[in-house]
């Protein structure tokens, strides 16, 4: 069941905040999305939820009876090193709350994807994986493709370049 019209404008300005950590993609016209907002980063993927409402989120029970739906629908998406899952609310004058929903809680974080304090969850929320986290083997290298200076894919360099197995 949906409550009220879809936030449009929101997801607009919610676009343009994301653009700041990475590249974006709307799917919030897609039938029955699980996330408004696709963002890549370089080192992570994040889907993001937009929605409005009309006073200050002030804690954990406020988030979770308000916006109950919405986080069951991002809790959906699986939960990985590099992947995942924010709820944006915007209130009515304007002003942002961004939320990570982790597989043990919810954490208010700031809109660069940096953690604020803490909602709901751990007690000492983990700083987002770097590339040293995510890829530890490949930590120390340099890593370089046919395009020049960046990551790569670890199974391109399983296959050593290869295009096809």
């Amino acid at each position: 069941m949906t409550r009220g019209r879809p936030p449009r404008q929101a997801t607009g300005e919610a676009f343009d905040i994301a653009q700041k950590r990475g590249a974006v993609i709307d799917i919030s016209g897609v039938k029955n999305p699980l996330a408004d907002l696709v963002i890549f980063s370089p080192c992570s993927t994040t889907f993001v939820r937009v929605k409005r409402t009309r006073s200050h989120i002030s804690g954990m029970p406020d988030i979770t009876t308000k916006f109950e739906q919405e986080i069951l629908l991002l809790r959906r998406i699986p939960l990985t090193n590099v992947l995942f899952r924010e709820l944006w609310v915007r209130s009515p004058h304007g002003s942002w709350q961004y939320f990570r929903i982790t597989g043990e809680g919810i954490i208010e974080i700031r809109s660069n994807g940096a953690f604020g304090h803490e909602v709901a969850g751990n007690t000492k929320p983990a700083l987002p994986p770097g590339p040293a986290e995510v890829l530890p083997h490949m930590a120390n290298k340099i890593l370089t493709s046919g395009m020049g200076m960046g990551f790569i894919c670890p199974f391109f360099e399983q296959m050593k370049g290869r295009v096809t197995p």
